[in-house]
């Protein structure tokens, strides 16, 4: 067993935060990842992590340890990346990460694209609203909705406007009726975000038109696709992004509601770092999806 393999797993595990999870994105056996953690600590004379409950927590020595190793890691990673953009290879893989609300939008059908025009690319994809550490993190990438924290070392470039809508399946609006104003669905059950996870702006728009969040009868989720999937079975009406329903609006399958009276929009953005240099994989995915926004556009 190498040291790189020893490295690798307790990095792994540091990040996930799980030693199944670990070996899952290692395509090792949980097993084997703890022989790695024990043969470290052994050779280190250190232990790295907390046994005293049934969490993955550092000991100081492994904060300390998980420092160097990932960047030990990250400048293997970098060296491999610096030959391809060399030989200029489109090949590797990249690190996105996207907020859940895209799901469903065009951009799974980009990706898709990209994979099949450059075969030797493939995505590592982690779906979450927040804009996690580049550097701890190690993303190349991120896709990210509304207003951003200022940053020196990152690249927020617009993509596009987004907006949430109401929606419904036409059995659910034939059971109980189409309303015809947000103040009416007060008499209807609804699934939506936790309000305090709503923008500022949307949250005033709903007040405005009469939209009450203490209504007995609605549902509050903190996941999208648990949204979308129980208003797909006809019980609710549901919250999402319009341009993450297209393909449902197309063929039917949802109805929006109150498209008279469309909610604020806000701004997509295109998250990556600033660096003097970036592999030919990568900067050929920057290009690829800049320019497939500005055709959408």
């Amino acid at each position: 067993m190498s040291k790189l393999s020893q490295y690798e797993s307790f990095v792994a595990i540091v990040r996930t935060g799980s030693l199944r999870l670990a070996a899952e994105s290692l395509n090792r056996t949980p097993s084997a990842l703890s022989k790695h953690i024990a043969n470290l600590e052994r050779d280190l004379e250190v232990q790295l992590f907390d046994r005293s409950n049934k969490q993955m927590v550092l000991t100081g020595h492994g904060s300390t340890f998980y420092q160097s190793s990932s960047a030990i890691l990250k400048q293997i990673t970098d060296s491999e990346r610096q030959i391809k953009l060399q030989k200029g290879t489109v090949a590797g893989q990249i690190r996105i990460t996207v907020s859940k609300s895209l799901i469903g939008s065009n951009l799974s059908q980009y990706l898709n694209e990209f994979a099949l025009k450059f075969p030797n690319v493939s995505f590592s994809i982690s779906y979450s609203e927040m804009l996690e550490n580049f550097s701890e993190r190690d993303y190349d990438f991120a896709f990210r909705i509304g207003t951003l924290a200022d940053s020196t070392r990152l690249v927020a470039r617009e993509l596009m406007q987004v907006s949430p809508t109401f929606y419904a399946t036409p059995d659910y609006l034939a059971c109980f009726g189409q309303p015809t104003g947000v103040s009416e669905l007060s008499t209807h059950r609804v699934a939506l975000p936790h309000f305090e996870m709503l923008s500022a702006e949307v949250r005033g728009w709903l007040k405005k038109h009469g939209f009450s969040h203490q209504s007995g009868t609605h549902h509050y989720m903190d996941d999208v696709n648990a949204i979308k999937s129980m208003t797909l079975e006809h019980g609710c009406i549901g919250f999402h992004l319009s341009q993450s329903l297209f393909k449902l609006i197309a063929n039917g399958t949802v109805v929006p509601l109150f498209q008279d009276n469309k909610m604020p929009a806000k701004q997509l953005y295109f998250v990556y770092r600033k660096v003097s240099y970036q592999s030919a994989h990568l900067q050929t995915f920057k290009n690829f999806i800049i320019d497939k926004y500005r055709g959408a556009g």
